[in-house]
């Protein structure tokens, strides 16, 4: 649940820290209350308006904040992703956002040479977030738009999440990518040897980052990141425990894990089985429900999802499935069952579907799958899988 104020506050935070770079102490563009209307002219974007970083991103930010709004179909994104990037360099001074998985794509889908002629430094800030940002994808994207006139200080890591309304931190500083070794001992479980700046606190709200003791860890050290300030959500909907989960004295906590260094925040991980993938959140039980429909649901086999990491494309989702018959052909027609619902009901390709027998899921005393050691005895091969 979003007040209207929250909506409101998050748009003037986010166009503050977006504009910063041209707005420092003494500048023109300090005085204006629309700061991102003096510095661009329009944003250029496919993201679909029900993800948060469409509706509150593009949407709200451009009501409220005096701006044009170009909007692609995120299926013609899909299909043309050359089509974002020419209208990012016809429309004046414009800024973007997407998740990792949108300059992804523009990497894998595109060459130098098919962007040859075309001018991309009216485009003042590229806005990354929605998903961990990885290093490698934005060096690649700079590779590819090198003879564009797109500028590496417009890259602009950010976090947030819609328990935040949006924005929660922004690299103001606007010198690109920054990035620091992951620190000794963490483990992402995301494949990354380095983590990127995804900047300060946005006007009026504090980070910190807790302890499972609740306190709070010096500069450096990893923890679950927590948040306070007016842009924080009032709660979820009919739902007063995981309200009360999530909202405690004042603090959002929002189950990610990062550390601050130099007041900036530096995203490692989560602690919660959610699944992010190309943007979106999504919660394990979504693919395991429908996975276990395929074999009759009612839990007598069950399932387990998590996703892995895939070098520069992200993470992508993983089912283990339990069954009882193990014959091949059988085997073959319920992995093509258990896809064909997945991709059907939430346009989501499985990267894997594991087949075991029946009790081979582990769980806890009380019948929960235990995801997270389901995804260690993936990644370690040592699943008695079934072919």
């Amino acid at each position: 649940m979003i007040p209207h104020r929250a909506a409101v506050h998050n748009g003037r935070a986010s166009d503050l820290a977006i504009g910063a770079p041209w707005s420092r102490p003494g500048s023109a563009f300090a005085a204006s209350p629309f700061a991102a209307s003096q510095w661009a002219e329009a944003m250029v974007s496919w993201l679909p308006l029900h993800h948060d970083m469409g509706l509150v991103g593009c949407l709200f930010l451009c009501l409220t904040r005096g701006l044009d709004l170009w909007l692609l179909n995120p299926t013609t994104f899909l299909a043309r992703p050359k089509l974002w990037l020419e209208n990012l360099g016809r429309h004046g001074r414009c800024f973007a956002p997407a998740p990792n998985f949108g300059y992804q794509l523009c990497v894998e889908r595109l060459s130098p040479e098919d962007l040859a002629g075309l001018d991309l430094s009216s485009w003042r800030a590229a806005m990354t977030g929605a998903e961990m940002v990885r290093p490698e994808t934005v060096r690649d994207f700079l590779e590819l738009t090198a003879g564009t006139g797109f500028r590496p200080e417009a890259f602009r890591p950010c976090y947030g999440l819609a328990e935040g309304t949006l924005a929660v931190t922004f690299d103001a500083k606007g010198q690109g990518l920054r990035t620091l070794p992951l620190p000794a001992g963490a483990d992402s479980g995301l494949g990354l040897a380095e983590v990127a700046c995804v900047g300060e606190p946005v006007t009026d709200t504090e980070v910190r980052i807790a302890a499972p003791d609740g306190s709070s860890l010096a500069p450096g050290k990893i923890g679950e990141v927590q948040v306070r300030g007016p842009s924080v959500f009032a709660g979820y909907y009919n739902d007063r425990e995981a309200t009360a989960d999530t909202l405690v004295d004042g603090w959002l906590h929002t189950g990610d894990l990062g550390f601050l260094e130099g007041g900036e925040l530096y995203l490692t991980g989560r602690t919660k089985d959610v699944l992010i993938l190309h943007g979106h959140n999504l919660m394990p039980h979504e693919l395991e429900w429908l996975a276990e429909s395929a074999v009759g649901g009612g839990g007598a086999q069950r399932c387990g999802a998590f996703s892995i990491a895939r070098g520069a494309a992200g993470e992508e989702p993983i089912v283990v499935l339990e069954v009882e018959r193990a014959d091949s052909e059988t085997l073959a027609a319920i992995e093509h069952d258990v896809r064909q619902r997945i991709g059907r009901a939430l346009s989501l390709p499985l990267a894997d579907v594991v087949f075991v027998r029946r009790g081979k899921i582990p769980k806890t005393t009380s019948g929960k799958v235990q995801r997270r050691q389901l995804r260690q005895l993936y990644l370690d091969g040592e699943l008695e899988r079934l072919s």
